[in-house]
């Protein structure tokens, strides 16, 4: 009878470690898309940065753009990190 207490009170725990690590990764993801949105907006207004790091509360956004790709890296204050890059369209 112990022993099976045990084994369920282990298996409560581990679901519960794998659900609340889960819901952290999930929230940095979206805190770093919120930043990488934000941080795309302000050098959307002036097109001709090639490389800005922006910085915020919850982190920072480096920015390295050429002629025809963007590439953003976000990193969390936590260590989360989150790269993304982004084809620009030449206009004519």
């Amino acid at each position: 009878m112990l022993s099976l207490t045990t084994i369920l009170t282990i298996y409560v725990c581990d679901s519960l470690k794998m659900t609340l690590e889960f819901y952290l990764q999930t929230k940095d993801y979206y805190i770093a898309q919120t930043v990488q949105e934000l941080a795309y907006q302000e050098v959307s207004q002036n097109p001709e940065s090639k490389k800005v790091t922006l910085y915020y509360n919850h982190g920072n956004v480096r920015m390295n753009r050429t002629r025809t790709k963007l590439e953003l890296k976000t990193t969390l204050k936590n260590g989360f990190q989150l790269y993304n890059n982004q084809f620009i369209e030449e206009k004519e």
